[in-house]
């Protein structure tokens, strides 16, 4: 046996119940702590999956494994732990959590430094919501007396305790008879005299599982205040009451989740009723999921083989959200299915292709700028008129209508709602007031739409960063019909001649609108930096660019695929906001090497296919071009690799493909895929 083993110095006890599945990354956070004197002691509460082959990757590591013969608990299953510790300190890790690097080595050094009385620590966590993404960040206070957690334990001690040995010989252990709450009820004891120090930083991610029954939280609730009732009074009645409220709140969200709303509004009743003065968070978190009961209630699991779609976006112009509901709208229609698309703002450059391609589109007259009544009601008859099984909204300023909308409408127990995002990182500073209050609207209502459907990994982050907390959180990649972007030496010929470059020149180019998010500067101060290079742009208000030698400003075009073929290598300069660039696959799709700044999804969309660099650093982006400029082969390699990429991994059927099987079975695509557009 390793010296480490028979003389460690810290126990790491992890419980496990069937999470053979799951048990492999908790071990492998323990493994990078790098820390050399450790025991792990897993203890097995009487699992009937494989977990010897969930530890079958881990012999290199000191692990020791005891067995319960039948189901005991968590509070069992430490307890057997513990007492098999042989380290001066434990450490408690549950099977489904993860230590962040560094934990062990930040606690031990604060518990041995003598800077505080504690003999136990906790430390900060990242809560991780697996079925949306969703994270939060949590740094609890410290507690030199049992009265702060009388309104709730928010210290997460399973995964973030560390403590002295002789402090559970001082103690006591866990509670075996309480299935739930068992390291609240231990903390509760421990607070009479001791004290707890937090190390102010997350150290650990707990992961969130499906929450335990109604039946057993009621339970191990009126166990908890029975077991701590009389020495809580004692000391005040104002303690006990506060301590009852915090059970009745437990009682409450539980019975949520299990969709028992009558119960947990009457939990819920008699919490505010034993200690009302709880702070605003408290009530705007009640308030919201009170507003939520009849979402939840009301959207029926099944759907037709063939469910009436509506997709509302704000305009039909020439964006690259506009061009993917038009693709998808399109496909699905040539598959047989009727799609609605309702757009807020009339015409656009893409109303006349979906027309014509037979689609169904309907206008509710709003101006630009001037939110009103008369098109929100428009779009409540529409509602009600077309009966939607699901109502897919496309950018907020429809996410924002179309939920208000399908309030109004009275269809919300009929109707799924699912918003759209496609877009990551904006400044917002950088546009008006009326998006900055749409966004943050947008945020605060989030939990009521029935799932979120982003574009890009990188715009569902953002999002979750600023607020966003919704039931699903999912990706979709964009996806193109590669085939339509074919390129030819005739066609560069083609456009090269329209746009009176010559054949042999070597031609840069972006298609992007004139906005602060595209950063053009950024390429223009690249472009003073090379020789013998044109530039290409096209996009609405590029005319206005400043006139530099070898610049050809377009302005708003609708022939891009034309203007791809001139170029031999693509750029993307944005400086923020990106979700997934329809203008990278399309030169891509081209064959065309492409250099991007480090924004959005890029990275994921470019792959070894082209160049990334970071965003606001024209030096960076004169070198990456120098450098294509120099090597033909190197371009003509990326090229073609690019376009199978593009083939392969972001193709329009691909895309249509995950939307149907997401509105088949939201849940399950959440959570049963591992493709990155599944989120």
């Amino acid at each position: 046996m390793p010296e480490a083993q028979q003389n460690p110095l810290i126990s790491v006890i992890i419980p496990v119940y069937n999470r053979a599945h799951e048990i492999g990354r908790a071990l492998e956070s323990v493994r990078v702590q790098a820390y050399p004197n450790l025991e792990i002691i897993v203890v097995d509460d009487g699992s009937n999956d494989d977990l010897k082959g969930g530890l079958s990757h881990f012999r290199d590591m000191p692990i020791t494994l005891l067995h319960h013969e039948t189901r005991q608990g968590a509070g069992a299953a430490r307890n057997t732990g513990i007492r098999a510790a042989k380290g001066e300190y434990i450490a408690l890790l549950d099977s489904d959590d993860e230590w962040l690097p560094g934990k062990l080595d930040h606690q031990i050094t604060l518990l041995r430094s003598g800077k505080s009385d504690a003999r136990l620590l906790c430390s900060g966590y990242i809560l991780t919501w697996d079925e949306t993404g969703r994270q939060e960040s949590r740094i609890p206070q410290p507690c030199a007396t049992y009265r702060r957690l009388l309104m709730g334990c928010d210290l997460s001690p399973g995964s973030t305790l560390f403590a002295a040995r002789r402090v559970f010989d001082e103690y006591g252990l866990f509670d075996e008879t309480l299935e739930r709450l068992e390291d609240w009820d231990w903390l509760l004891r421990y607070l009479k005299t001791g004290q707890v120090s937090v190390v102010p930083e997350p150290l650990v991610r707990i992961h969130l599982s499906p929450r335990p029954p109604l039946d057993m939280v009621q339970d191990s609730t009126r166990r908890l205040f029975r077991k701590h009732r009389a020495w809580i009074m004692q000391n005040s009645i104002v303690d006990s009451l506060k301590f009852l409220s915090s059970l009745l709140v437990e009682g409450s969200a539980s019975a949520f989740y299990e969709r028992k709303y009558f119960r947990a509004m009457w939990f819920l009743s008699r919490a505010v009723v034993a200690w009302p003065f709880r702070n605003l968070a408290f009530y705007n978190n009640a308030i919201r999921r009170m507003a939520l009961i009849p979402s939840a209630k009301a959207v029926s699991t099944s759907l037709s083989e063939r469910p009436r779609i509506m997709h509302v976006i704000t305009g039909l112009d020439t964006g690259g959200a506009e061009k993917m509901l038009t693709d998808l709208a399109i496909a699905n229609h040539h598959a047989g299915e009727s799609p609605l698309l309702v757009s807020l703002l009339p015409g656009g450059a893409r109303h006349d292709n979906l027309v014509k391609a037979g689609v169904q589109v309907k206008e509710v007259g709003l101006v630009r700028g001037r939110p009103g009544l008369r098109g929100l009601f428009r779009l409540v008859d529409l509602i009600r008129v077309e009966k939607p099984d699901i109502i897919q909204s496309w950018m907020y300023h429809a996410d924002l209508y179309s939920l208000i909308a399908l309030m109004v409408s009275g269809r919300r127990r009929q109707t799924r709602l699912y918003w759209g995002i496609r877009c990551s990182n904006m400044d917002t500073a950088q546009y008006g007031l009326t998006l900055r209050v749409v966004i943050r609207v947008c945020a605060w209502l989030s939990f009521l739409p029935d799932g979120i459907v982003a574009n890009s990994m990188e715009g569902r982050s953002w999002h979750l960063r600023i607020g966003y907390k919704p039931k699903l959180f999912t990706v979709i990649d964009n996806g193109l019909n590669v085939s339509l972007y074919q390129a030819t030496l005739s066609l560069r010929h083609e456009a090269r001649a329209e746009l009176g470059i010559d054949r042999d020149a070597f031609v840069i180019g972006a298609l992007a609108r004139n906005d602060p998010m595209k950063d053009y500067p950024n390429l223009l101060a690249a472009l003073e930096k090379l020789d013998g290079v044109v530039c290409i742009v096209a996009g609405r208000g590029t005319k206005k660019l400043p006139k530099k030698p070898g610049l050809i400003c377009l302005g708003e075009r609708q022939d891009a695929l034309r203007i791809l073929h001139a170029m031999d290598v693509f750029i993307s300069a944005s400086a923020y906001g990106e979700g997934f660039s329809n203008a990278i696959a399309e030169a891509m799709s081209c064959e065309l090497p492409v250099i991007a700044t480090n924004v959005g999804d890029s990275s994921r969309i470019v792959g070894d296919c082209g160049i990334i660099v970071r965003q606001k650093n024209s030096n960076a982006l004169a070198e990456a071009i120098k450098k294509l400029q120099r090597d033909p082969a190197l371009r003509h390699d990326l090229g073609r690799r690019s376009r199978q990429r593009i083939t392969e991994e972001f193709s329009l059927q691909r895309m249509v493909s995950a939307y149907k099987d997401f509105y088949h079975d939201p849940q399950f695509f959440v959570g049963g895929r591992e493709s990155p557009r599944a989120g």
